[in-house]
């Protein structure tokens, strides 16, 4: 079963060497797989659907949850719908999960559902620039999605990978 987070501690960093308790009121019971910063706005989500969203990283408020999940085109009604990757970019969110789901936002609260292209279940989500282009970029079992504005998304498959490895995080390194 799941570990829910609601009911451990939670913990944040004023700097590298210092963490201090925090309560995690108004976090989710269920997991939590990524979080986000942007334009002073923190979004975490997750399982069933989980968005949660902050304005300080200690007070949480639950945006959307597993009721929202059945609007989703595409979403399997009968799976157990998950967020696996958020990022924060040219001015907005933008959020990943099971059956190819896309959503994006400009503020965590208001969100639109993006038509991805794909039915696979996505995998982490960030914005990087790569070769003097930023984009988003979302790993999934043929390789990886990309997108410049959140909106219009194309698969890629890289050359030189056996089909049968699953990518489970995408980055940029140096000469890039």
């Amino acid at each position: 079963g799941l570990i829910p987070y609601g009911a451990l501690p939670v913990f944040a960093a004023a700097g590298p060497d210092e963490f201090v308790k925090l309560s995690g009121g108004g976090l989710t019971e269920d997991a939590l797989n990524d979080a986000a910063y942007g334009n002073g706005v923190y979004v975490a989500v997750g399982y069933y659907g989980a968005i949660l969203r902050s304005t300080d990283a200690e007070h949480w408020t639950a945006v959307k949850g597993q009721a929202d999940t059945i609007n989703y085109a595409g979403a399997d009604p009968n799976s157990t719908f998950c967020f696996n990757g958020i990022a924060y970019g040219s001015g907005m969110f933008m959020a990943c999960g099971s059956n190819g789901v896309i959503l994006t936002s400009p503020d965590g609260l208001l969100w639109t559902q993006q038509v991805s292209g794909v039915t696979l279940g996505l995998g982490r989500a960030e914005y990087l620039n790569f070769k003097g282009q930023s984009a988003f970029y979302i790993s999934y079992a043929n390789g990886f999605m990309k997108s410049i504005n959140g909106i219009d998304w194309t698969s890629v498959t890289p050359t030189g990978v056996d089909a049968t490895h699953i990518p489970t995080r995408i980055s940029v390194g140096n000469n890039a």
